[in-house]
């Protein structure tokens, strides 16, 4: 833990683990700087790869709050190394879990609300038995001089028992700028296949 002063600068760092016998350990970082040019903000929290392994369970998980008001990417320097942190609102999660090896679930989220505007990025996926699912993408609203919408979104499904397997996946573009964001080219696309095996010997 630092705190430091200096004329019309204050910063504060926190790096720390705590342990919750016998579930795991959770690791934090905290980070604040604040000065003329505005605030800046860094919350981190972390699960490593065995937390909730002794109770039949396994928990990954990296999660972010930044927030930064100067208008430009700032750099924190600390113990644990260093962090960069653009300039607006971000907000990240992303995980793992793992039920008795039956279950098992990823998912990521990332929010960055900033001048040019709100952009979303996901990706989830599970299976559970027979059952998997993913489904990944994003969604933006662009606010700046090539202003519109933005989605990206790709879904598949596969269904798998004793008698029958059913498998589907598909696509969504949309972009109503004029050019080309995202990897997405102006206008609309949508694109669904699949296939159904009944009865399977």
């Amino acid at each position: 833990f630092t705190f430091e002063i200096s004329p019309g600068e204050l910063e504060i760092t926190a790096d720390a683990r705590l342990r919750l016998d016998p579930i795991g350990n959770v690791e934090f970082v905290g980070l604040l700087r604040i000065n003329s040019e505005g605030l800046v903000a860094h919350v981190g929290v972390e699960l490593d790869a065995s937390f909730g392994r002794s109770i039949g369970l396994q928990f990954e998980l990296n999660a972010f709050l930044d927030i930064n008001t100067t208008g430009r990417v700032q750099t924190f320097s600390y113990s644990g190394g260093t962090v960069q942190v653009a300039s607006g609102l971000r907000i990240h999660i992303e995980g793992s879990v793992n039920f008795l090896g039956f279950a098992q679930g990823t998912g990521l989220v990332d929010i960055l609300i900033g001048n040019a505007g709100i952009r979303i990025q996901f990706a989830v996926s599970f299976s559970l038995g027979g059952l998997t699912f993913s489904a990944n993408g994003l969604a933006a609203v662009y606010v700046d001089s090539n202003p519109g919408l933005i989605l990206d979104l790709a879904v598949s499904a596969r269904a798998d028992v004793s008698v029958f397997t059913i498998e589907a996946a598909g696509r969504l573009k949309l972009n109503t700028t004029r050019a080309t964001r995202d990897g997405v080219a102006p206008g609309f696309m949508l694109a669904m296949n699949g296939t159904v095996e009944l009865l399977k010997v």
